[in-house]
């Protein structure tokens, strides 16, 4: 029998961003240093500039920026999708998938599962784990879409196989569940254990229980 899993929420892409090593981007990198040091106004200087000459990289990072200072600021949500739009449209797969995180909520946009649905489906397949184990929530939930358990099944196994935590666990569910396939702990408690390893609080327990039931 096939049993109703409780997948987790959705997911933004972590406002942290990666240091690049190309010297030609010491600009960018600037603007990376004062972000991180959380010298906002610094990096939107360092930036803009940038971004509007057309450097996806810029303009998702101030996508990044803007979301991180909105907080309830509408104005500056509407800064952030700005900024997301424009990396998006050159398929910066991070910007699809945080652009879709804003939609799928109805921050600074109206919300609209669709609209969400496309930008991840755009941005897993350009390999961003985030945005397929969103793509596979979606699914799951016949969000932007018909309902999928096949699918869904497909993209959790993406993002899980690329390490993200949550979609190891979800992977965990699906095998201790039986979701669109035969329940198996000992598979279940592998997914688990992967996810454990990252510190997934959920996994750890799961596994636990598992373990004491002399799986594996």
């Amino acid at each position: 029998m096939h049993k109703t899993a409780a997948f987790g929420l959705l997911l933004l892409a972590a406002a942290v961003l990666v240091l690049p090593t190309s010297p030609a981007l010491a600009n960018y990198e600037q603007g990376l240093r004062a972000f991180n040091a959380a010298a906002y106004a610094q990096a939107e200087a360092i930036w803009e500039p940038l971004a509007e000459d057309g450097d996806a990289r810029a303009q998702y990072a101030l996508g990044v920026l803007y979301e991180t200072k909105a907080g309830a600021d509408e104005a500056v949500l509407e800064k952030a999708i700005h900024w997301y739009s424009r990396a998006a449209a050159q398929n910066h797969p991070d910007a699809l998938t945080n652009l879709g995180g804003l939609y799928a909520q109805g921050l600074g946009v109206a919300r609209d599962a669709k609209v969400a649905f496309s930008l991840w489906s755009r941005a897993a397949n350009l390999g961003n784990a985030l945005a397929a184990y969103n793509l596979g929530l979606a699914y799951y939930r016949g969000e932007g879409g018909l309902a999928d358990i096949a699918k869904s099944r497909e993209w959790f196994e993406q993002s899980a196989e690329a390490g993200l935590a949550d979609a190891q666990f979800a992977m965990g569910q699906v095998y201790l569940l039986g979701v669109g396939v035969d329940a198996d702990s000992l598979a279940a408690l592998t997914w688990f254990s992967l996810a454990e390893r990252q510190g997934h609080e959920a996994a750890a327990e799961e596994a636990r229980k598992l373990r004491e039931n002399d799986v594996g």
